[in-house]
Parts: structure tokens; C-alpha cells; sequence
């Protein structure tokens, strides 16, 4: 579900899981957003991962997305080992399992 406020737009979601069939591209993410993001140079909207379980390969934690300009997907980010880092990894796509779920929220500029 969404809520637009003028050109802010906040989106939940729960995605679950029972079959991850065949995934496109490299890198894992939420796609379908209900507008496309506002298309400014140097400009991304973040958002945060409150639930995850089910990937394919063991993940420490999934925190972010992270979605552009022009486009309406949000890549997934996380850690997936527990040692220190100064940045998060991007989720690929092959470590999304048949009964992965995620929930989340982003906010964004349309």
C-alpha cells in the first residue's frame, strides 16, 4: 500500500515468496512502485527493510533500498557477513529463495 502526499510518496509492502521462478538482471530489489521517481541529477530516495527471512544464502541483515531517478525499482542492500565495513553490499538476485519475504517501507519524490 502508498501514500501520496503531493509529490511524496511513502510505500509499504510484505513480499512473500513460493516460487522465485526466473529473475532478470543482476541485483535483487522491489519493483512495481506505483510512480516513477523524479528524475533529478544527483538525486536517490532510501528506504528501510524491517523483515526478512528465506534467501537462498545467509545474509547478517538486509537494511536499505536505494531507488534513482527516472525509475520506478528499488535496489535492496545489506551485509552479509558481520565483519566491519564501510558500506553496504547490494542483494543479487541469486541469493533470492523460493520462500523469501520481505517487508519494507520507501519514500520518494515523483
Amino acid at each position: 500500500w502508498y501514500t501520496r502526499v503531493g509529490r511524496l510518496v511513502t510505500c509499504n509492502f510484505w513480499v512473500t515468496l513460493s516460487n522465485a521462478g526466473t529473475m532478470t538482471g543482476t541485483w535483487a530489489g522491489i519493483g512495481g512502485l506505483p510512480f516513477t521517481s523524479k528524475s533529478v541529477s544527483n538525486m536517490s530516495a532510501t528506504g528501510s527493510i524491517s523483515y526478512f527471512e528465506g534467501l537462498a544464502n545467509a545474509w547478517v541483515l538486509i537494511s536499505s533500498m536505494e531507488i534513482n531517478t527516472n525509475t520506478n525499482f528499488a535496489y535492496l542492500y545489506g551485509r552479509k557477513s558481520a565483519t566491519a565495513a564501510t558500506s553496504a553490499d547490494l542483494v543479487p538476485v541469486t541469493d533470492i529463495g523460493n520462500s523469501t519475504r520481505i517487508h519494507g517501507t520507501i519514500t520518494y519524490i515523483v
